[in-house]
């Protein structure tokens, strides 16, 4: 596997991967129809308009096989009360390459370019697998909470925060 910076020619597989990813760790999390109102075009044209990457946002992919397994993009914070912390706004593995370590290098690459800051993310409040996951890399719930509407619904999330290293 390897890690490097996105490119614009990446995001048709970004935005396949995000809408596999939602498929395979959110149905039964969130309801059918908010899994299924995720449209692979509309996450690439986000991606397209954004890659190359471009300060103060980094897109990181891993690819194996020639294909992208994965990405993770970081940026500046939106949120008022953390202080302009850095934010990792996204962090998807394709389900073909869950729990093979993709996730664990995506977040360790986004670690580095964060530096020695404390971070946040936001996650699915009610997606126990992925808390976890945030968990074991030493991210911690900082008791903030969210909720975003998605196809009709709203999806509670909550904020994790990354001490400083």
């Amino acid at each position: 596997m390897d890690l490097r910076a996105a490119e614009r020619g990446d995001a048709d597989a970004i935005g396949g991967l995000v809408v596999r990813a939602w498929h395979a760790s959110f149905r039964g999390v969130v309801a059918d129809d908010a899994v299924d109102a995720q449209d692979p075009e509309r996450h690439a044209a986000c991606f397209r308009d954004a890659l190359p990457s471009r300060h103060p946002f980094t897109t990181l992919v891993a690819v194996e096989g020639g294909a992208v397994a994965g990405f993770v993009h970081i940026g500046a914070g939106r949120d008022g009360d953390t202080g302009g912390l850095p934010e990792v706004w996204g962090c998807y593995v394709d389900p073909d390459h869950h729990r093979r370590g993709v996730g664990r290098a995506l977040m360790g690459a986004a670690a580095e370019v964060i530096g020695p800051s404390p971070a946040t993310l936001w996650t699915l409040r009610d997606a126990a697998d992925t808390r976890r996951f945030y968990e074991a890399l030493g991210w911690r719930p900082d008791g903030a909470a969210k909720t975003v509407p998605v196809a009709g619904h709203r999806l509670a999330h909550v904020r994790y925060r990354k001490p400083a290293s």
